[in-house]
């Protein structure tokens, strides 16, 4: 594999500590961005009348962090993808990069729903925490999706 300079942070559940897993530009591609790719094929081969793609992906995720003295970067998981995506996926997407990359989770939120509140939300791409987390916080993006053609 190329050079490692993303390492995913797990939550440490096994032995209470947190481990930092080496993720490769490989393992970004072969593995994480090809099971979207797969599951996304399927979904639209199984669903040709999905207007999944007509609007944005709302994408929720974990913050990264830069470690000290060092030119490689830390995180959850599901930031270490959104800060590989391709650049197309920048402009299909809210909220931006920046913003769904921020650490402080209740700041983050409400640029969330700052910067979504007005968009065609058709999609949510994350991990079930973060879905959960998401929502619970945000009554008032859940209203604002009422409208929006995914729900429909």
């Amino acid at each position: 594999p190329t050079k490692i300079k993303w390492f995913a942070k797990s939550s440490g559940t096994t032995t209470s500590k947190s481990k930092f897993i080496p993720v490769s530009d490989e393992a970004l591609k072969n593995c994480h961005y090809k099971a979207v790719k797969d599951m996304l094929c399927l979904y639209v081969t199984n669903n040709k009348d999905s207007k999944m793609f007509s609007g944005k992906n709302l994408r929720l995720g974990g913050s990264s962090a830069v470690y000290e003295n060092k030119d490689t970067y830390f995180g959850d998981l599901s930031a270490i993808i959104i800060e590989n995506l391709p650049l197309w996926a920048e402009y299909s997407s809210a909220p931006k990069q920046k913003t769904a990359l921020m650490s402080d989770w209740e700041t983050k939120m409400d640029k969330i729903i700052e910067e979504t509140i007005d968009k065609d939300i058709t999609n949510i791409y994350a991990t079930t925490p973060y879905k959960i987390g998401y929502f619970i916080f945000s009554e008032s993006l859940i209203t604002s999706f009422a409208n929006s053609s995914w729900v429909q």
